[in-house]
Parts: structure tokens; C-alpha cells; sequence
């Protein structure tokens, strides 16, 4: 007969399917009213920077680490980022 298949169910776990259609992006809406909160410089290394300037990963030259800089140092700013 043409009744149910074994094997034609799904063997991924909840957690899989979730991962599977989760979105590929997010949005944040924000006040444009509100009061406007930088960060200091450290903030922003420590958010954006050391994870790959801490430990050098992916070549990536590290703080403190004069000469790992030297060369990119002499293509000014836009070589620096």
C-alpha cells in the first residue's frame, strides 16, 4: 500500500529545526529621542577589537606589540582599519 514510508519523518531535534529557520538578520528599532550614550575607546576595543587583536588570530597584529604594527603604521589610518 501507499501508507506512511519508515524514514520519511524528520530525525532533527527541535534545536536543529530551530537553528535551521531562524532569521538571518535582526533589527533594532530605536528612539532617535533618546539621549545619545558613547563609548570610550576602551569599550569599543574591547567590543569590536580584541578578539582578534588580544591573541594576534588570524595574523592579526597585537596590542601592545609595537612591531607587529610598524608596517601598517606607515600607510596612515586607512591601513590601520
Amino acid at each position: 500500500g501507499h501508507g506512511t514510508r519508515e524514514g520519511a519523518g524528520s530525525t532533527q531535534s527541535a534545536e536543529a529545526i530551530n537553528d535551521r529557520i531562524k532569521p538571518v538578520a535582526s533589527l533594532e528599532i530605536k528612539d532617535p529621542n533618546a539621549p545619545r550614550v558613547l563609548k570610550t575607546g576602551e569599550e569599543v576595543y574591547k567590543a569590536v577589537c580584541a578578539a582578534c587583536h588580544a591573541s594576534g588570530a588570524a595574523g592579526a597584529p597585537k596590542y601592545g606589540v609595537a612591531g607587529d604594527w610598524a608596517a601598517r603604521i606607515g600607510q596612515g589610518f586607512d591601513g590601520l582599519m
